[in-house]
């Protein structure tokens, strides 16, 4: 039976492998047309600006979420038997979620000249901001969208979806970008969310848009007792929503700032070697949200947490560094054809991202531990510690090193934060290295 199970596992991890690449390509095909349109038509300065937008947009949905998609994620796992719990469990987050969106979108609304010359430098996009407040509570509704489908483990569904929303970016930027070129790019970013999510219901199945119309519904509100099983998930999540685009602004910020004329364009080429991760992560990160994650949530013994750490390790992790190694060793073509011979600078700078973003892969494996089992205040304290540290070597080797100061930070950060989760899973590590898993 044992060997049944552990047959079983290795097979539904293929499994989510597997059709996560094929999903992955084509969201990875879109997305490169996008960042093609925007390079070819709008150069760096496009890329950094563009990435501005969405860097608020996500900063939008994670006040506006509070964060809490993993926590959803994680009680939509634990109640999905009981039909009841599940529903009262979505009517209070969605009904927070609507709440707090709908606030926030108000105070961005009034606030839009300000948040406007903070982005672009200018107030001349305020309008633009405006338009991203009203739409708020759709962009927080989609995250809770995405968590309830993760956590009902609806793999094909949850890839469906993100295809959506990449060929829809990829068909507003077409359009919007050619008739109003950058001003039309960035409202391509801010529209997206909003008309993927209208076709996102359109597969759902009755059940699960009767799950998310809950919070539309009569019924009780009263956030006290689960607003307390939800605190140490809104601390974590909350972190990761603030820390994340904030700090992503503030570091983009900080190289225009610092390289004057020039600074645009430097910034650009720094979004787009990012951008270039982002791509392969494509295939890596779904395997740990949509498969890892939902998994520890059931995990209590530290032993079956190290072996599904060592599954891991044995099935997927080679892949993963077979693809670092490709990367880098086609790196002039790959940044020709998804940017442009302008993006020539960014070769030089995917040694460094490429070590940081290995460094970080390993340190997910720990990190999910945090979330899985609401560690919060260790979560809290290492994501801070992690973010400020990063901040805090960029300000230190930019002056000396300039963008490869910036590349630098990143690999020492991320090496930082491995070591930080190596010290706290110490004990567990060593537990699972010499003791077999319970039978």
């Amino acid at each position: 039976m044992n060997k049944l199970r552990r047959y079983w596992k290795r097979i539904e991890l293929f499994r989510v492998i597997s059709f996560n690449t094929g999903a992955g390509l084509l969201r990875m095909l879109f997305t490169f047309g996008t960042n093609k349109i925007i390079a070819l038509w709008l150069g760096p300065a496009g890329t950094a600006l563009t990435s501005q937008i969405l860097n608020a947009i996500q900063g939008l949905q994670g006040f506006a979420t509070l964060g809490i998609s993993e926590a959803v994620t994680r009680y939509t796992a634990l109640y999905r038997k009981r039909d009841n719990r599940l529903r009262l469990f979505l009517l209070r987050s969605g009904r927070m979620i609507l709440y707090i969106s709908a606030l926030l979108g108000l105070f961005v609304f009034f606030l839009a000249p300000q948040v406007s010359h903070y982005l672009f430098g200018t107030r001349d996009y305020a309008s633009l901001v405006r338009v991203m407040a009203v739409f708020s509570p759709v962009y927080a509704y989609q995250m809770l969208l995405m968590a309830v489908l993760n956590g009902l483990e609806q793999y094909r569904r949850l890839s469906i979806i993100n295809i959506l929303v990449h060929a829809t970016g990829f068909v507003l930027m077409i359009f919007l970008a050619a008739a109003l070129q950058l001003r039309g790019a960035l409202w391509a970013v801010v529209l997206t969310p909003v008309v993927s999510f209208g076709f996102s219901l359109l597969i759902l199945r009755p059940y699960d848009r009767h799950l998310l119309v809950a919070p539309l519904q009569n019924g009780n509100d009263k956030f006290d007792g689960f607003l307390k099983r939800l605190a140490p998930y809104l601390a974590m999540a909350l972190t990761v929503a603030v820390m994340r685009p904030f700090f992503s602004l503030y570091i983009r910020n900080a190289i225009i700032a610092h390289f004057g004329p020039e600074g645009t364009y430097t910034a650009g080429y720094w979004d787009a070697i990012r951008k270039i991760s982002a791509f392969y992560f494509v295939f890596i990160a779904p395997v740990f949200s949509v498969y890892y994650f939902p998994r520890l949530t059931r995990i209590n013994d530290a032993r079956e947490w190290i072996s599904e750490i060592k599954r891991m390790l044995r099935h997927f992790f080679g892949w993963i560094f077979a693809g670092f190694v490709l990367v880098f060793a086609l790196r002039r073509w790959i940044t020709t054809l998804v940017f442009a011979d302008d993006y020539a600078p960014v070769n030089a700078l995917y040694g460094w991202q490429i070590a940081g973003d290995a460094i970080r892969v390993f340190s997910l494996l720990l990190a999910y531990r945090m979330w899985a089992k609401a560690l919060s205040w260790h979560f809290v304290i290492s994501e801070v510690g992690y973010w400020l540290l990063y901040t805090g070597l960029v300000m230190v080797f930019m002056p000396v090193g300039g963008l490869f100061g910036v590349m630098e930070a990143y690999v020492w950060a991320n090496a930082g934060y491995l070591i930080l989760m190596l010290i706290y899973f110490r004990k567990e590590l060593l537990e699972g290295l010499f003791q077999p898993p319970n039978k």
